[in-house]
């Protein structure tokens, strides 16, 4: 492919050497690729905004292994995420999950979309954590395993009165398909909102206002969820848990 063209947001950065930097970018037109900016970190660098969570305009040249930024231009820079740490936090568990639902140059247009709505959601949203839900699950339906939430995922009858959420079985099960374990109950209003966030718009996502025990239920289901799929607990989850002192692990 040679030189390059395209949008990108960082998810992640590390520092490479004395004045380099390793990045982990999703792309517009490439999806997920991994990239060196050499000499980012000298005073006077060209090489503006690749910073984690910024939006930028990048040229890169395509290597064997990595790619190399050959320039930048900062877009969008979310400031209130750098600015609050509860904000900071919730940036990077979306960063993860993106990260770690997708391939290398495995583009989807929708994805980045979410990406960015997800980052201007988490950085001017009065509930990052309510986002957080939202972008749980908008990013499994584009990473292809959206769970199932309008009937039982098991029997496909009617969830009924005592629902749960089972990852292992694909979503909301009935009463008579709950598994021994593994299953978060739900209440009746906790699965209506599960199902609004489904659905929603990302302009339409601050109108839903959840009581204490629904935000809680609905946390632990989604988080089940996508660490079920992840194969593991998303790192980045004991940094906002901390930082939210009241929540019990799992809750965010």
């Amino acid at each position: 492919m040679g030189l390059y063209r395209t949008e990108a947001v960082v998810l992640r950065a590390r520092e490479l050497g004395e004045t380099d930097r390793l990045l982990v970018l999703y792309t517009r037109s490439e999806g997920k690729v991994r990239a060196v900016a050499k000499g980012v970190r000298r005073p006077g660098s060209r090489l503006a905004g690749l910073e984690p969570f910024t939006l930028s305009e990048l040229q890169l040249f395509q290597g064997r292994e990595l790619d190399r930024v050959i320039q930048s231009q900062p877009r969008r820079g979310f400031r209130p995420l750098r600015e609050d740490l509860g904000r900071l936090a919730a940036a990077s568990y979306l960063a993860e999950l993106v990260e770690g639902l997708t391939a290398e140059r495995d583009p989807s247009p929708a994805l980045f979309q979410t990406l960015v709505a997800g980052m201007a959601l988490l950085a001017q949203g009065p509930d990052p954590l309510l986002a957080l839900r939202f972008l749980e699950l908008r990013l499994s339906a584009l990473a292809g395993f959206q769970p199932v939430l309008d009937r039982c995922a098991r029997c496909g009858g009617e969830a009924g009165p005592r629902p749960a959420f089972a990852p292992a079985e694909g979503g909301v099960v009935c009463a008579g398909c709950r598994p021994v374990s593994g299953a978060v109950s739900l209440a009746p209003g906790t699965l209506a909102s599960l199902r609004f966030l489904a659905a929603a718009q990302p302009g339409r996502v601050e109108v839903l206002r959840l009581t204490a025990g629904a935000n809680a239920e609905m946390a632990r289901a989604l988080v089940g969820w996508v660490s079920y799929h992840l194969e593991r607990r998303p790192r980045s989850l004991d940094f906002l848990e901390a930082l939210y002192l009241d929540a019990p692990r799992g809750l965010c």
